[in-house]
């Protein structure tokens, strides 16, 4: 698996997770080395994908694409001053 993509006009490292959260599922973590206001992303995926040779660049940025930041809450139904968002 490549360990480096460009997308989002940025550059990504790609690790998978170590820790197993749900049998058979890993996580993806994205970390953006270019612009240290960007964080990391995540993704998971089926476990048997991650570690194999045939994710190249265009794989790893459909997977990028699927993935969401870990910068605010995700939940539709959280509240948004939860999370520092200002309306």
């Amino acid at each position: 698996m490549r360990d480096e993509i460009h997308a989002d006009g940025e550059r990504w490292v790609v690790r998978p997770d170590e820790a197993t959260t749900t049998e058979g599922v890993r996580t993806l973590v994205f970390h953006c080395v270019s612009n240290s206001s960007r964080g990391y992303r995540v993704v998971q995926v089926p476990e048997n994908i991650v570690g194999t040779a045939d994710l190249d660049e265009n794989a790893l940025r459909d997977l990028f694409d699927r993935s969401q930041t870990m910068d605010f809450v995700h939940d539709s139904d959280a509240r948004p001053e939860g999370h520092g968002i200002r309306f």
